[in-house]
């Protein structure tokens, strides 16, 4: 079931504790924080996306925990920090959840007309080189200093395309797998619910 209305999407404020709690898991991680993309980033703003990929992920722990669900979080259960790899961002009911964050420009005072646009032109977007997971939640910040967050879709690791996209990003191509949101294998984020509950590996 395709996202075509800002009615399906989840908007949520984080609470002061998740952004303090994101700020401490990024600093315990900026060893692991590589250089996003071969752009020279400096380590402020490398620590600040990776704050930005916390309060996603911390947030959208929280909204599964608010449906009933017992969630774990890799930060939570990963024996060295030291190392960037994970099995996955959260874990519900053994199913494995990349959480996916991105930026985009929204105009608060016409929020809705902004986030019909952002699911009519953009995707659920994955870097080739991830570790399969089975499936992915596409989270939007409005901007990297404003507070509200929106659980915008997901889909499933196996219905990403066969074919690969490539994008230039700092004149660098890079190999994304790209599922639109008004594609039938998107997903509204409630209906995640529904597919967690009768989740089996």
């Amino acid at each position: 079931m395709p996202v075509t209305s800002f009615r399906q999407v989840i908007s949520i404020r984080p609470r002061l504790s998740i952004i303090i709690r994101a700020a401490i898991l990024s600093q315990l991680k900026m060893s692991t924080i590589t250089d996003t993309f071969l752009r020279r980033d400096s380590e402020f703003i490398r620590y600040r996306s990776s704050m930005i990929g916390d309060i996603a992920k911390l947030c959208a722990k929280e909204w599964l925990e608010r449906q009933g669900f017992e969630v774990t979080d890799w930060d939570d259960v990963r024996m060295n920090w030291r190392s960037s790899r994970k099995k996955f961002d959260l874990e519900v009911n053994k199913c494995k959840i990349e959480i996916a964050s991105s930026i985009e420009a929204i105009d608060e005072l016409a929020r809705n007309v902004a986030l019909t646009q952002v699911l009519q032109n953009k995707s659920i977007i994955q870097p080739v080189r991830k570790t399969e997971k089975d499936l992915v939640l596409q989270i939007y910040f409005v901007s990297d200093v404003h507070p509200d967050v929106y659980l915008m879709g997901w889909c499933r690791w196996g219905d990403m395309p066969p074919y690969k996209t490539i994008r230039y990003i700092a004149g660098h191509p890079r190999d994304f797998w790209l599922i639109p949101f008004s594609s039938p294998e998107a997903h509204p984020p409630i209906d995640l619910v529904s597919f967690l509950r009768t989740y089996s590996t």
